[in-house]
């Protein structure tokens, strides 16, 4: 009799295991059907599990990188020098480029002097553009569902080697979905602000509200110095340097556009004021920017009835 209450007691270990399991595995399936791609379901608890647990890895690391504005706000305005309060000094910008310049010129003027460089306008795949100097060469970097256009010189002969020059859509996405927001200049200046000022190769950080900012797409920018010998990305001519950096912001309802020149600290005042007038040379809106089929068809009427 007691090898008989044993077996049951046994037994009964057994069935109730079985259904402990059974419901965790049911409860994983439903809460998770979504993540399960290849639609195996399964009623092992640890292989559930573990699949949750990666699919959650992959969506925060894609979050944390594509979409830094929207995570952990309240930390990283708590560690920005820029408060929402827009407490930023507002200033001119340290470059006035005549925008009514020939195609084929780049003018610009910088403390009383004008300066005139042989340019050519490159419209970037998202209908932005801006003009570069002959011998820089375009590239195009994937940033998840973000695109960054990088031009750079390769010449050491050049007088702009060492430059770097990007122009980066920096849209927020949820999923494969742009999302839009009200424009909110100020905190976009904290988020970013805060960013780039507590990386650990900088070295001194100032912000500004584009005085004027009418005359420019741009809404703020940063100035930027720091020590490219420590841990980051840098161009040849870069690493190992000292370096400068000037970042231009346009917020729009999907995200913004950031305008980035980097170069060697050491260069001449007329080598950082032509890379700051290219990137000032930045135009919104591009003769391909992407436009509804509606508004194609309604710009093609419009040319037609002014032949």
């Amino acid at each position: 009799m007691k090898g008989v209450e044993k077996m049951r007691a046994i037994s009964k270990v057994f069935i109730f295991g079985a259904l402990s399991l059974a419901l965790a595995a049911c409860g994983g399936n439903e809460d998770n059907g979504n993540n399960n791609l290849n639609g195996n379901n399964t009623n092992n608890e640890n292989n559930n599990v573990e699949e949750n647990n990666n699919n959650e890895v992959n969506n925060n690391e894609e979050d944390n990188n594509m979409n830094a504005e929207n995570n952990n706000d309240e930390s990283i305005e708590d560690n920005a020098s820029v408060e929402e309060d827009g407490d930023a000094e507002t200033a001119e910008l340290p470059v006035t480029v005549d925008q009514d310049a020939d195609e084929n010129e780049l003018v610009f003027e910088m403390d009383g002097e004008e300066y005139s460089r042989t340019a050519e306008v490159y419209e970037t795949d998202f209908g932005k553009e801006v003009k570069i100097l002959e011998g820089m060469e375009a590239d195009y970097e994937e940033l998840g569902n973000q695109i960054k256009a990088d031009f750079t010189v390769e010449d050491e002969s050049h007088e702009m080697y060492g430059l770097t020059f990007t122009v980066h859509e920096a849209f927020s996405y949820n999923g494969d979905e742009i999302m839009v927001q009200d424009v909110d200049v100020d905190r976009t200046m904290t988020l970013e602000s805060s960013v780039i000022e507590n990386a650990g190769h900088v070295e001194n950080f100032n912000a500004y509200k584009v005085e004027d900012d009418e005359a420019t797409p741009f809404h703020f920018y940063f100035e930027v110095e720091g020590d490219a010998s420590q841990p980051g990305q840098w161009s040849e001519a870069v690493r190992g340097n000292d370096y400068k950096q000037y970042n231009f912001y346009e917020v729009v309802e999907e995200g913004r556009y950031i305008v980035t020149i980097q170069f060697p600290s050491e260069v001449d005042e007329e080598f950082e004021a032509t890379a700051i007038a290219m990137a000032l040379s930045y135009g919104p809106e591009g003769t391909t920017a992407d436009l509804s089929e509606e508004e194609v068809e309604e710009e093609e009427a419009e040319g037609e009835g002014n032949e």
